[in-house]
């Protein structure tokens, strides 16, 4: 039988914290973090839930409702570089936070 879109949902990790989810969205001064506008935040899946992409710290980023929609299921190396509002420096400040995020994992696990 197949696994329904809702049941794979729900077996990948939900650890991300209100307050963690707060911060995330602090890190990139409580803008999309793909246009950099200050918009109503929705918490988008860098890695997709479709590629087992989880509500977890290290894979949560703030993005406006059309940005997420924009980016949908699709692997962000190939999508944002392509993307309309493209910015190096906004895909920069998304790979440091996600580093940052790794580090600080590493150093609590460690």
């Amino acid at each position: 039988s197949d696994v329904c879109s809702s049941d794979l949902k729900l077996s990948l990790p939900r650890t991300l914290t209100f307050d963690q989810w707060e911060e995330t969205k602090e890190y990139f001064d409580n803008k999309c973090c793909y246009c950099g506008e200050e918009l109503k935040l929705t918490m988008e899946h860098f890695i997709p839930v479709s590629s087992d992409g989880g509500y977890t710290k290290e894979n949560i980023i703030p993005a406006c409702g059309s940005c997420n929609s924009s980016k949908s299921d699709k692997d962000f190396s190939e999508w944002y570089p392509a993307y309309k509002y493209y910015s190096e420096e906004r895909e920069n400040k998304i790979y440091e936070y996600l580093e940052s995020v790794k580090e600080d994992l590493l150093e609590t696990v460690g």
